[in-house]
């Protein structure tokens, strides 16, 4: 709630001198959200699903061991057993459990690779970008075929149109007022009157498909 500082805009059009392109906007927010901070809940699931995992696999590994100390001779140390060894332990008072007991600790790594792969394509879908958009070998459904995959990845062009048609915006802001700046101050006669700055950008993304679809109908045929 504090005023650093306070200047008369130079700019003669009056316009910000500031020119941005968040990845995806944030309603009265000058800044945007990028594509870690979309993903950071995902992220932190996963990082914690494979701390889990690591965790799991590493006490599952082997048995528990519990020996009964008090059945074992004089100075015979409750080590690890080894393949073909020979316990010497007492039974004084005809105790019917044995001396080392084994406990299996469960593994639940399938369970954890579940959640783990859950909010993995939770990231995706937060950051716009699916498995099978780069090249993944874990496409189902849909996009398993080549008509499916096509309809899929137009749809998923969306979010990355948004996002290169924020930075169009800024681009063509930008040049705008770099241009006005060369006229007033650059005094190169070749700049002089008003120009728009058309950014094409999008337009270039909504041609590619196009060519790609006029392509695949082409092949149809």
């Amino acid at each position: 709630n504090q005023i650093i500082k306070r200047i008369r805009n130079p700019n003669p059009l009056g316009t910000p001198l500031y020119h941005g392109s968040p990845y995806k906007k944030r309603p009265g927010s000058l800044y945007g959200d990028g594509v870690p901070h979309l993903m950071s809940d995902n992220q932190d699931m996963c990082n914690g699903a494979f701390r889990a995992l690591n965790r799991n696999m590493g006490i599952a590994s082997g048995p528990l061991t519990e020996v009964d100390i008090s059945r074992l001779p004089p100075g015979t140390s409750p080590v690890t057993p080894f393949p073909f060894a020979v316990l010497l332990t007492r039974n004084p008072n005809n105790l019917t459990v044995p001396a080392y007991r084994f406990q299996i600790i469960p593994s639940i790594a399938n369970d954890l690779l579940l959640v783990l792969e859950k909010f993995e394509r939770g990231s995706d879908n937060k950051s716009g970008t699916p498995a099978y958009s780069y090249g993944t070998d874990r496409a189902a459904g849909p996009a398993r075929t080549f008509s499916g995959l096509s309809a899929l990845l137009s749809a998923q062009k969306t979010g990355l149109k948004c996002s290169v048609s924020n930075m169009d915006k800024a681009k063509v802001s930008y040049l705008t007022a770099l241009y006005y700046w060369l006229v007033q101050y650059g005094g190169d006669p070749t700049f002089s009157g008003d120009v728009k700055v058309v950014a094409r950008g999008t337009v270039s993304v909504m041609l590619t498909e196009l060519r790609q679809a006029k392509i695949a109908e082409l092949i149809d045929r």
